[in-house]
């Protein structure tokens, strides 16, 4: 018999299984075989050490590009999140107040500033340091900034504040606005910088009932942020007071308590 199957059809037999392979052009079937096996063709692919050395190139420049800008603003939800914690203590304390004093209508308003917080504020407050009139209880410059810290907002020198420092180092001064509500600054981590509205101080309105007016929109008796109940836009950029690079910044903790405390991405400053 002959085996050499050059001339055979395109489909091969085995003589001795039931299977059938394709023929492959100039392949002679070997005699006994059972298969034809089938070995694809392929090749290993790596990258040139230029190429490695481009692609972390791209890589680092992407990361300078966008690091500085991850960590800023990972350290403003810092900022937020440690705002939230004083304003909660705040809160608390007033809770505790009008639990003991009755509604805050009801609490005797004509008090000077020393005896109203002394007698309503003070007491369910953990304090380390209680400066009173005198200096000290602020940051070492005695003021607050703009957002851009470019402009003193506010100057914390002065017997007007009632000034203390709490168990978690932030500092609160308080200061009368009429007998119908006060203002309390806080300094929420302490002596440290940078001393800017809408980074590390912000202002708080106390007031005895409803009170409305260019930065309150405030519909009953509580602690509010300064720029409690306007609108959201005037709060972010549309007012001088607005929490924004070239504002004053005294509306940022509304903007913040109004954005559920968390980092936006239209906030700039």
């Amino acid at each position: 018999m002959n085996n050499n199957f050059n001339n055979s059809p395109d489909t091969v037999y085995s003589r001795f299984t039931s299977h059938h392979s394709l023929k492959t052009s100039a392949f002679t079937l070997a005699e006994g075989a059972t298969h034809v096996a089938h070995w694809n063709n392929s090749r290993k692919i790596a990258f040139t050490l230029a190429e490695v050395l481009i692609t972390l190139g791209i890589i680092g420049v992407v990361a300078a590009l966008t690091m500085p800008t991850l960590i800023q603003n990972h350290k403003r939800q810092e900022n937020i999140t440690r705002l939230k914690k004083v304003y909660s203590i705040l809160q608390q304390d007033v809770e505790l107040a009008k639990v003991e004093n009755g509604d805050i209508e009801n609490w005797d308003w004509n008090l000077n500033l020393n005896d109203f917080v002394e007698t309503y504020l003070l007491k369910d407050l953990k304090i380390i340091k209680n400066c009173k009139n005198s200096t000290g209880c602020w940051n070492t410059k005695d003021a607050i900034y703009s957002v851009s810290g470019n402009t003193v907002i506010d100057n914390m020198k002065g017997t007007q504040y009632y000034k203390v420092q709490l168990a978690d180092g932030s500092y609160i001064a308080f200061i009368k606005q009429d007998n119908n509500h006060l203002h309390f600054y806080a300094d929420t981590n302490g002596n440290k910088q940078p001393d800017r509205y809408g980074a590390d101080c912000y202002i708080m309105t106390f007031s005895k009932g409803s009170y409305t007016d260019y930065a309150h929109n405030i519909k009953k008796a509580g602690l509010y942020f300064f720029g409690s109940g306007l609108d959201r836009d005037i709060l972010l950029n549309r007012a001088d007071d607005s929490c924004y690079k070239n504002k004053r910044g005294t509306y940022c903790g509304a903007l913040f308590q109004y954005d559920g405390w968390k980092m936006q991405p239209d906030y700039k400053f």
